[in-house]
């Protein structure tokens, strides 16, 4: 009785999303007429001037629309399938890729967008697929350990930039490999992640501290090429860490008195990077984009300047010109404030749904509580900088701006929030099964046993 009344509740929730989402199409292409008309700014001389940019909705946006939808009711299908209740995640996780597409028309189109979507649901795949038990315990062909493997990869990338990056606005944080971009601070997110859950449950010291060699090795590198957003979320990510790997309240006070300590004798020695923590650096200037970001709050904010033709929207479209990096003001300032509370709930949704089916292996539950922290951090970190609260760092919020290094590492946070609410699920199921444990074998025995 139980499973078909929550049977029913699951459903329900996945058709009022799919409502919405109809409507939400069907009020956006009669609202624009299906062309979308916004102006790009450009300062020359410290003066602003606009280009009148059109952009045809049809026929891409309503099929990406239709393509999250069809996620979000294949998800939730599998799920009951497996006895695992998932229509809350995909309800919150499409919510956020419907706002992310519409968004991204006042960008540079779907192009990019798309293929680093696709590539994205491609990451979020193979992290819940090979999150499902530990690295430790995984073997890759020629007997490669995937743990070993974890260790090279989250080497390479840590001194990846201060030997390869080139400098963007001040800081190293960006490698290019001919037409392509890579961000290793984005990336280093997942791969830590995954490391710090597979030393749980060991509390041994010797085998904790190589996830905090890696982590600091990665930080001082990040610190060295000013890719500052990225280093202190990693620090966050250590004291999450710190928590589940280690008993002693101690350790984690010193290693955190430590990281603070070092930020500032960090900014001591080098005046360039205390300035970039200035946050009212060049606020005044009105091509700033926290000048931009502010303006649309206080113009149009709390009532949104929809997406018609007229005269009326140009100016509070101005937000257009925070680019990319502050991409989630522009709910606020187009569709008002009920956007930005509807954005900031599935956020939130999204992150804390799988607390719902604790996982039966710790393994699960350090690797959800890492993934959960460095997608808050990132999410607090571009708010803020956005509304000038917190330094402006240049971090992108998580799936909303087209930072394809951002969206990989975005997508494989959330493959493993997946991994602990599917594998928990079931370990909730069965009092035998412990996910962090099982073989190759074991695993696929156990698939057959909800097919």
């Amino acid at each position: 009785m139980f499973q078909q009344t929550r049977k029913k509740k699951e459903l329900f929730l996945l058709a009022l999303f799919l409502l919405f989402s109809l409507l939400f199409v069907l009020w956006f292409l009669s609202e624009s007429g299906g062309i979308l008309f916004y102006p790009q700014w450009k300062n020359v001389d410290g003066h602003l001037y606009y280009t009148p940019v059109s952009r045809n909705l049809f026929p891409l946006f309503p099929l990406l629309v239709l393509g999250v939808d069809a996620g979000a009711l294949f998800l939730t299908l599998w799920g009951l399938r497996r006895q695992v209740y998932l229509a809350s995640f995909a309800v919150c996780l499409g919510t956020l890729l419907l706002f992310s597409i519409t968004l991204q028309a006042f960008f540079s189109g779907y192009a990019k967008h798309l293929l680093t979507l696709l590539v994205g649901v491609a990451v979020l795949l193979a992290a819940f697929w090979f999150s499902r038990t530990r690295p430790g315990l995984c073997q890759l062909p020629k007997g490669v350990s995937l743990s070993h493997l974890l260790v090279v990869l989250i080497v390479v990338l840590a001194v990846a930039c201060p030997l390869l990056g080139r400098e963007v606005n001040g800081a190293r944080a960006w490698i290019y490999l001919g037409p392509l971009s890579l961000q290793p601070g984005q990336l280093l997110m997942p791969l830590l992640a995954w490391y710090a859950a597979s030393r749980f449950p060991c509390r041994d010291q010797k085998q904790v501290l190589p996830f905090f060699l890696l982590s600091g090795l990665s930080i001082l590198c990040l610190v060295y090429v000013k890719d500052l957003g990225n280093a202190a979320i990693l620090v966050v990510l250590m004291l999450v860490a710190c928590w589940y790997l280690t008993d002693r309240f101690v350790l984690c006070a010193g290693l955190s008195f430590c990281c603070v300590s070092s930020l500032m004798i960090l900014l001591q020695k080098r005046p360039d990077l205390a300035h970039r923590f200035n946050s009212f650096q060049g606020f005044d200037a009105v091509g700033s984009q926290q000048y931009q970001a502010l303006y649309a709050l206080l113009h149009s904010g709390l009532h949104g300047s929809g997406v018609g033709q007229e005269a009326e929207y140009l100016l509070s479209t101005q937000v257009t010109f925070a680019q990319n990096d502050l991409v989630s003001v522009l709910p606020l300032g187009i569709f008002g404030l009920g956007a930005m509370v509807l954005l900031l709930l599935a956020f939130s949704g999204l992150i804390l749904s799988p607390a719902r089916n604790p996982a039966a292996s710790p393994y699960h539950v350090v690797l959800h509580s890492s993934a959960v922290s460095l997608l808050f951090a990132q999410g607090l970190l571009n708010l803020g900088g956005a509304y000038n609260v917190l330094p402006f760092t240049g971090v992108c919020f998580p799936l909303l701006s087209t930072g394809g290094s951002s969206m990989v590492s975005t997508f494989a946070l959330l493959g493993f929030c997946l991994s602990d609410l599917v594998w928990g699920g079931c370990g909730a199921a069965s009092s035998s099964f412990h996910p962090g444990l099982l073989t190759r074998h074991q695993f696929l025995s156990f698939r057959r046993c909800f097919k």
